[in-house]
């Protein structure tokens, strides 16, 4: 990364090069890069502006398309050159009805806290504990990573944001969360959506492929969006196919 400013060495710079360079038209010339580096190789550049390729690259893939019928909005179209994937909105009746699962989920509030506090800001520690992503060791698998929770959180806040489903706390003030409630919508889970990517990334990267739905990683997504659950600011998780998303994990609110 980029040293940080400091005076002292500005000035210094400044006198070594005045005590080392004499006039400009003595200084050797370096011979001059005549070839552009391919588009593709982005090694040279500091990891935080890799990042802005990168999202820049991934985020070009997708687009957010909303369905309506007479003025009301019903779902979702997530497009990549052609519609590859849509998400309806659950109406009022199946929130309601999704209720009673959100309490029986409560009993586990207990046993979860920490999980459920330190999920709040950090997933991918328990990721990490699975496959040991240490800085140093595991810099470009951390950036993919990385990469991929920016994407889902730039294409699960707009879905977010045009179906606008409530949370459970806008059903009824019985749930009491254990945590604040978000401000953006609930559908679709960012911890469900984000979760399972990584799990599927992990795998893929780990397995090459096999059975998904059994492993550890699957499972820890699956956990981590259970706990949404018990923290009461989602109603339930269901499993939903996602033809090119791989399996993505969704809450249903």
């Amino acid at each position: 990364e980029l040293t940080e400013p400091s005076p002292l060495l500005s000035d210094a710079l400044n006198a070594s090069r005045e005590g080392t360079v004499g006039a400009w038209g003595d200084a050797p010339n370096k011979p001059a890069r005549e070839k552009a580096l391919s588009y593709g190789n982005v090694s040279y550049l500091y990891p935080s502006t890799r990042a802005i390729l990168i999202d820049r690259d991934l985020a070009k893939r997708f687009e957010i398309q909303p369905l309506s019928t007479d003025n009301e909005i019903t779902g979702v179209a997530v497009i990549h050159g052609k519609r590859k994937l849509t998400i309806d909105r659950p109406n009022m009746p199946f929130l309601k009805a999704q209720m009673s699962h959100l309490r029986r989920y409560a009993d586990l509030r207990d046993d979860r806290l920490s999980e459920i506090q330190v999920q709040i800001d950090d997933i991918l520690s328990f990721f990490g504990a699975i496959h040991h992503l240490d800085d140093e060791r595991r810099q470009y698998t951390l950036e993919l990573l990385t990469a991929l929770v920016r994407l889902c959180i730039e294409v699960e806040m707009e879905v977010k944001h045009i179906l606008s489903v409530p949370r459970p706390i806008e059903l009824t003030g019985a749930v009491q969360p254990l945590i604040q409630t978000p401000d953006h919508g609930s559908f679709p889970s960012g911890h469900a959506t984000e979760s399972s990517a990584l799990a599927m990334a992990l795998f893929v990267l780990s397995h090459g492929a096999g059975d998904y739905p059994d492993s550890l990683e699957a499972r820890t997504a699956v956990r981590i969006a259970q706990n949404r659950t018990v923290a009461g600011v989602h109603t339930r998780w269901t499993a939903r196919q996602g033809m090119s998303w791989g399996g993505f994990w969704w809450a249903v609110s």
